[in-house]
């Protein structure tokens, strides 16, 4: 009876040891480094990544992967993959099927030597093992599903899709809001951008046709005084209720600018004909004072 329980024990020890080693093989577990999908043909970074993604072998079906530990104390860095690949690599980059200063193809020194590998379909885990002096300090988990080619365009009755490329056919976007209204996208919180494209209309060169009716300083400082705002730019009232168009605003502001400059260009002028004004009056008033003076002589 005590043999027998012995042997449950181990059996059971040894499932739950197997279980979790199938477990930490195909579950994303990485946390000390990052990683790097090479085209090895091109010696190119196809994507950087941190978790299981799917690749397609019709976009690059020759490859490498290169670890970049967080840490710079470790020694060594081991990759295992589950189709019984070992590759223990030393010095950086470390690639997992190794590689020859950056080349992880065709080495330009070994030009006989092939670094790169061609994987078939199908979910390869993957082991990472950062080593110091030999000794295991850290372990990284993940898999890449390797596919021949993406899945044929889907559509629905509003998105279609092409590979990582989507896009939608009709309606409205709402994000963080399910009242979008009217507008195509309607996102209730911050948006984050290196450049934002605004096309509009009716860009205000207007101004400076000369058919233009310029607004007198006059009735401006009018309508100011009884609005408390500018004309044809909103109030803040106005601002706050409904927001503004990125569109429309920047071609009031600019409608604003260019009055501006016609005000400055026509007081230089008012300036200029004053001062001509000024120094003739005083060249007339220089001949009355020698006028004066003549008579006075005589």
């Amino acid at each position: 009876m005590e043999l027998r329980n012995n042997i449950s024990l181990k059996t059971l020890l040894f499932t739950l040891y197997l279980i979790l080693g199938y477990c930490q093989s195909t579950v994303a577990q990485v946390q000390y480094g990052t990683f790097k999908l090479i085209d090895a043909n091109a010696d190119a970074e196809i994507r950087a990544f941190s978790d299981d993604f799917t690749h397609y072998l019709s976009e690059a079906d020759s490859l490498n992967i290169v670890a970049e530990p967080f840490a710079t104390n470790y020694t060594h860095v081991r990759f295992t993959s589950s189709d019984g690949h070992v590759q223990t690599e030393g010095v950086a980059p470390y690639a997992y099927r190794g590689d020859s200063n950056g080349d992880y193809g065709f080495a330009a020194a070994s030009p006989t030597i092939y670094y790169g590998w061609m994987p078939q379909t199908g979910i390869l885990d993957f082991t990472v093992e950062y080593l110091i002096s030999g000794v295991v300090q850290n372990t990284d988990y993940f898999s890449i599903t390797f596919e021949q080619n993406p899945p044929p365009p889907t559509s629905s009755s509003l998105w279609s899709s092409n590979g990582s490329i989507a896009y939608y056919n009709a309606g409205n976007i709402g994000i963080g809001t399910d009242t979008p209204g009217t507008y195509r996208l309607a996102v209730n919180g911050n948006i984050r951008a290196k450049e934002i494209k605004v096309e509009t209309a009716n860009w205000p060169d207007y101004v400076f046709e000369s058919d233009y009716q310029l607004p007198s300083l006059k009735n401006v400082k009018s309508f100011i005084e009884m609005n408390g705002h500018l004309p044809n730019i909103p109030s803040a009232f106005e601002v706050k209720t409904s927001g503004v168009e990125l569109g429309e605003m920047n071609r009031l502001l600019l409608e604003k600018i260019e009055q501006l400059t016609l005000y400055t260009i026509n007081l230089e002028e008012a300036l200029q004909n004053q001062s001509k004004a000024s120094k003739e009056y005083l060249e007339k008033l220089e001949q009355l004072e020698r006028f004066v003076k003549n008579q006075l002589k005589e």
